[in-house]
């Protein structure tokens, strides 16, 4: 079982960094650990994909369902949860609280493998995987956003 979160402030737009993390097929490109992505449905508010995770020697499938909205107060919200894959459960929540330096960032995620093996192993990546996450999704934001 893992759990992590971060809040940072970042100098773009929430629509922004919304259209980043919402953009599930592009994330092969530039997120170390994301190997392949595939869209298996989509609307507007809502993305089933498939996604191939790497980490320290092993590779594993999941399907996500991931939501956005967007509330009364201007906040963007995407909100993952992993519906088949090696996970017993997995949530994580963005959060694109618009402030007067641009966006501040609230980012969560809480998971546990169905496998204790791989809960142990990935529970000692866990945080540094994820701290890496943020920095390539900031990375891609100052690469793709004008």
């Amino acid at each position: 079982m893992a759990f992590f979160q971060q809040t940072k402030i970042l100098l773009y737009k929430p629509q922004e960094l919304f259209d980043l993390v919402w953009d599930v097929k592009s994330y092969p490109k530039f997120l170390p650990w994301c190997s392949a992505s595939r869209i298996i449905s989509e609307d507007k508010y809502e993305i089933i994909a498939e996604l191939v995770i790497q980490l320290k020697g092993f590779s594993e499938k999941y399907n996500s369902r991931v939501t956005s909205e967007i509330t009364d107060d201007g906040i963007y919200l995407i909100n993952t949860v992993a519906i088949s894959g090696p996970f017993e459960y997995l949530k994580s929540t963005w959060q694109f609280v618009p402030c007067t330096a641009g966006t501040e960032l609230k980012f969560f995620i809480d998971f546990k493998m169905k496998s204790v093996i791989l809960d142990k192993l990935i529970g000692t990546y866990f945080t540094k995987a994820t701290e890496k996450m943020i920095i390539a999704f900031e990375k891609r934001a100052k690469d793709v956003i004008k």
